[in-house]
Formats: structure tokens, C-alpha cells, sequence
């Protein structure tokens, strides 16, 4: 039943019936399965236990990018990529480099929240626009999967980072160490990936002429320092991850609400709060798979790999967890991935390798399918309120070529963060 349950909850999550929001179909299972006695009301407090930091985390997030971007600090950063003419290639390496900031501090919701609608308005106003959609399409694909891509460098940097150093007991520093080289790998093979088979297609210059709001200074210093602070407070770990996260948030809410820059009515509503009940109650649905014995499955699978190499094992979970996560989304498979690795009885070390290597296959390889990440789902939101529509077949044309690769290069990152620190 609980197998059955959870197939169909997906089923409604993906096809959306009646045109309803993902949190409610997750929030309605969630529901039945308790109704249904597939777990017990413990077992929910349990969940939302394990789950208490990363949503805790994920609204702080939330709340200090909306923040940020009401101060106009994310315009004040596009600004370094909004020239009058730039070649596509230039282009292409600065909005990389500023993905890839956004996503380290802010996650890769934030990151999706933020840029697209920056990305769509350089666009939109430039010359070329109406006659060149192709070359917007790119650039916002290259966004979404670069979001996801570049979310593995830090603890706060995605949602599934947070569970898994939950789990695992993970400081901030040694999955930083870890990640590191991972992170870089991933980076630079999407570079290579996404543009050297595409750049022939695209003009060899691009002509902005949106000038994007005026900021002011005194909006962009505070910003600046209140991020210096809170890169500070969580490197030195003087507070819990999603306590330093919640006073910073906090602090600008209230500093951009002080300013006037957004009335509270307007801030409510075009914040995707919604994204918490989707996590919490797609959480309880997938408990109800470890009740069923899922685990124990999971332990057979992957029971002939406990004597082999290291590597194998890497790229084992890696390849598996990806396929778990593009098909079932990544908050559900590394949740399931972490708890299975903690029963498979090996050393310690060698747990948190793998839980590694889990987290970069759920992190990278759910953008094998667009719903494989919250944070995909959140950017085909953005991109309907826009009138643009990407085809599933042209979605994972561009997915499939790509997403292998970085996987298997972030894999290859991992190995080397073993060989190295080991």
C-alpha cells in the first residue's frame, strides 16, 4: 500500500490533475498515509525532526533573498553582466560565475528565485528579442542547471545538503574540504558541456540595452556586510546553521521593510512559501517507504558492493541514487539514500563518502528530468508567469547530454577529495 501510495502521489505531483499545486497534492498523501496507518504519529515527529533544520533553513532563505533582492543587491549584481555589447561567450562565463555565487550563498532556490526574472528582463529589452528567443532559451537552461550544479559546496547551499550533514553530523569546514573538489569538477565541465556544442548557434555578440534599477549604496554596503557577518557567524560555527541563517534573514527583512522597499501584503504573496508544505509533506509520504521496508531492499541491492573498492562504490551509489532522484525527486531519494547508508554497517569513514556521493547524484543527477529538483519545478513556475515554455523533449535533450557528464566528473572530484584528505 505504501509503495502504491507513493507512486500515485508522485503521479499527482508531476501531472497535476485539475491544475493543482504541488504542495497540495504532498500535503493530501501525507494525509492518507496517516489515515491510512502507514505511519504513525511518531513517526511524523520524527520526520519533522530530521527535516526541523533544512525547513527552517530553506524559509531563512527565502526570506533573506527576497530580502536582498527588494534592496536591489541582485540587480546591483547583474549589472556586472549587463553591457551594451558583450560577446556570447563573455556573457556566458560571467552569468556562470554569477550562478554559481548565488547558488554557493543563497541555494539553488534562491539562486532560480532571483536570476530568472534579472536573465528575463536583460532579454526581453534587447533588440534581438523578438527575432532570437533561442539564445534567451539557453541561457536559461544554462541558469537552471548551473543552480543545481553549483549547489554542493556549502552545508546552507541546498536543501539536501543540510538533511544529509543532519543525518551525518556533518561540520560546516569538512563538507566544504569535501566538497570542494567536487564542486570545481562539476563547474568546469558544464562549462565545457554546455557551450562548445552550442556555441555555433549562438551570435557571436549580444546587444543589452535594459538598464536595470538604480540602487542605493548605503543598501548595497549593508548588504555586503551583512553577508561578510553571516559567512563569519557559520564558518566559526558560534551558532547553529539555521539560527545564524534565521537572524540574518531577520535582520534584513526588517532593515529593507524599515527602508520602505516592499509593503508586507505584497512580500506575503510573492513569497513561495508553499515550497515548505511540499518538502514537509513529500517527507512523510516517503517515511511511509522506509515502514514498508525499503531499506532492507535497498541493503540487498547493494550488498555484493560492500567488498569492493572504494571508487566502485562511489560511483555505484552515485549512478543509483541519480536515477532514484530524476524519477522520484531528490528530497525523498537522498533522505531515503542517507538512511539506507547508515544501516549498511560500515566504518564511519566510509559511510560519509558515500553519503557524498549520494548527495552529488541527487544534487546533480536530478536534472536528468524537470522534476527531479524543487528547484527545476520553481523555475518552470517562473517561466509560465513569463509566457515561455520549455518542451519536455528539448528539456532533456539538453539534460541528457549534460547531466551524465557533470555527474560523472563530480564523482571523479569526490575520489580525488578522498585521495587527498584521506
Amino acid at each position: 500500500m505504501a509503495y502504491l501510495l507513493f507512486i500515485a502521489c508522485m503521479l499527482f505531483i508531476y501531472i497535476r490533475p485539475f491544475s493543482l499545486p504541488i504542495w497540495f497534492s504532498s500535503v493530501l498523501f501525507a494525509f492518507l498515509a496517516y489515515i491510512l496507518s502507514l505511519l504513525s504519529f511518531d513517526d511524523i515527529i520524527f520526520v519533522f525532526s530530521i527535516v526541523t533544520d533544512s525547513t527552517v533553513a530553506l524559509l531563512a532563505l527565502i526570506l533573506l533573498s527576497m530580502s536582498f533582492d527588494k534592496l536591489g543587491f541582485f540587480a546591483h549584481l547583474a549589472s556586472f553582466i549587463a553591457f551594451k555589447k558583450i560577446s556570447s561567450f563573455s556573457f556566458f562565463l560571467l552569468l556562470s560565475i554569477l550562478t554559481s555565487f548565488v547558488s554557493f550563498v543563497f541555494a539553488n532556490d534562491g539562486a532560480i528565485l532571483v536570476l530568472t526574472p534579472i536573465i528575463y528582463i536583460l532579454f526581453s529589452n534587447s533588440k534581438f528579442f523578438k527575432k532570437d528567443k533561442a539564445s534567451l532559451i539557453f541561457f536559461l537552461l544554462c541558469l537552471s542547471f548551473l543552480s543545481d550544479f553549483a549547489s554542493n559546496l556549502f552545508i546552507f547551499s541546498n536543501l539536501t545538503n543540510i538533511i544529509t550533514a543532519k543525518i551525518f553530523d556533518i561540520a560546516l569546514l569538512e563538507f566544504t574540504f569535501f566538497m570542494l573538489a567536487p564542486q570545481l569538477f562539476a563547474i568546469l565541465a558544464f562549462l565545457l558541456l554546455a557551450y562548445l556544442p552550442f556555441r555555433k548557434k549562438l551570435p557571436r555578440y549580444l546587444y543589452f540595452n535594459a538598464k536595470l534599477a538604480g540602487v542605493k549604496k548605503k543598501d548595497i554596503v549593508f548588504c555586503y556586510a551583512l553577508l561578510v557577518f553571516l559567512l563569519i557567524f557559520l564558518f566559526l560555527s558560534l551558532l547553529k546553521l539555521y539560527i545564524s541563517l534565521l537572524i540574518a534573514s531577520f535582520i534584513a527583512f526588517v532593515y529593507a521593510f524599515l527602508s520602505k522597499k516592499f509593503s508586507l501584503v505584497s512580500f506575503v504573496k510573492q513569497a513561495p512559501f508553499s515550497v515548505l508544505a511540499f518538502s514537509l509533506g513529500l517527507f512523510v509520504v516517503v517515511f511511509t517507504l522506509k515502514n514498508a521496508g525499503l531499506l532492507e531492499l535497498l541493503s540487498g541491492i547493494f550488498a555484493p558492493l560492500k567488498d569492493s573498492s572504494l571508487f566502485l562504490q562511489i560511483f555505484s551509489v552515485g549512478f543509483f541514487s541519480a536515477f532514484a532522484s530524476s524519477f522520484a525527486n531528490n528530497l525523498p531519494a537522498v533522505f531515503l539514500g542517507d538512511l539506507a547508508l547508515s544501516s549498511f554497517n560500515l566504518d564511519e569513514a566510509r559511510t560519509k563518502i558515500l553519503a557524498y556521493a549520494n548527495l552529488l547524484a541527487c544534487n546533480i543527477g536530478s536534472k536528468f528530468t524537470p522534476i527531479g529538483s524543487l528547484a527545476t519545478l520553481l523555475w518552470l513556475h517562473s517561466l509560465a508567469r513569463y509566457g515561455i515554455k520549455i518542451s519536455f523533449l528539448k528539456y532533456i535533450a539538453f539534460s541528457f547530454f549534460i547531466t551524465f557528464f557533470v555527474l560523472c566528473a563530480s564523482l571523479l572530484g569526490l575520489s580525488l577529495s578522498v585521495f587527498l584528505l584521506a
